[in-house]
């Protein structure tokens, strides 16, 4: 993957004016990150978000007449997908802003120290690619929130073994722990990194690397044997891909 460098177009929506100026303060350490526009409302943001490009927006909470979660919701629905922090005085917010796959949810007053592994965390998510001289980004998740037993728990992608369909939410199997994620298989796969992830049934999706065994049974079918001794079902649509996959072709 060619790597392209350039400034990272973005924009600030807060409806506090010091907000505004405290993170722009801290943002403008940052060589690769350029701030194109400021908005006092969602509802300014929007009016001109097709024409800005934004590729990283930190996006306010709490705002009058739209929210943060309905400025991303209206983002979502006219197809524009930039990455979005959120950022709040209130930590209440915080599963519903990873629902909405948010790059991260940062509290206010900001901590440089904070903002820090925010930014971090941006970048090792942005791929910069070239593409007939255009430049775009990939983005795959690195971790989710799911709640369970009343508590917020952050899973890393990297870490889940397997992903099944469970009704309206998609299970995620980490060793003996399972959490549900309120998503469907079909939104969650394309932000699956294919290098390491890949579908091998209509409704599960494995980790390549706890892959260990291809074990054909009489019915002439293949199971897919992980370390932790589970067994998978291969579907016959899906045998060619994780084949290459698996021997790297």
């Amino acid at each position: 993957m060619l790597r392209v460098s350039r400034s990272i177009r973005t924009v600030l929506v807060d409806d506090e004016p010091l907000a505004l100026e405290s993170l722009r303060t801290l943002l403008a350490h940052e060589p690769d990150i350029e701030v194109v526009a400021e908005y006092r409302s969602g509802t300014a943001f929007l009016r001109d978000a097709e024409a800005i490009g934004a590729d990283l927006v930190f996006l306010d909470v709490e705002m009058p007449r739209l929210s943060g979660l309905d400025v991303l919701e209206q983002l979502h629905a006219a197809g524009a997908q930039p990455h979005v922090v959120f950022v709040t005085g209130f930590d209440h917010y915080a599963v519903r802003a990873f629902e909405e796959e948010a790059l991260d949810y940062v509290l206010k007053p900001y901590r440089a120290d904070r903002l820090a592994r925010t930014l971090i965390r941006m970048r090792q998510q942005l791929a910069w690619t070239a593409d007939s001289g255009a430049t775009h980004m990939t983005t795959f998740l690195s971790r989710v929130a799911v709640k369970k037993n009343a508590r917020i728990h952050l899973v890393k992608i990297d870490e889940v073994d397997w992903l099944e369909t469970a009704g309206n939410y998609v299970s995620l199997h980490l060793g003996a722990a399972e959490y549900l994620y309120r998503t469907t298989m079909a939104a969650i796969e394309p932000r699956l990194d294919p290098a390491c992830f890949a579908r091998i049934h209509r409704s599960t999706i494995v980790n390549v690397d706890r892959i260990v065994e291809l074990q054909p049974t009489f019915a002439r079918e293949l199971i897919v044997l992980l370390r932790d001794g589970t067994r998978l079902r291969l579907g016959a649509p899906y045998r060619d891909r994780l084949r290459r996959l698996i021997e790297g072709l």
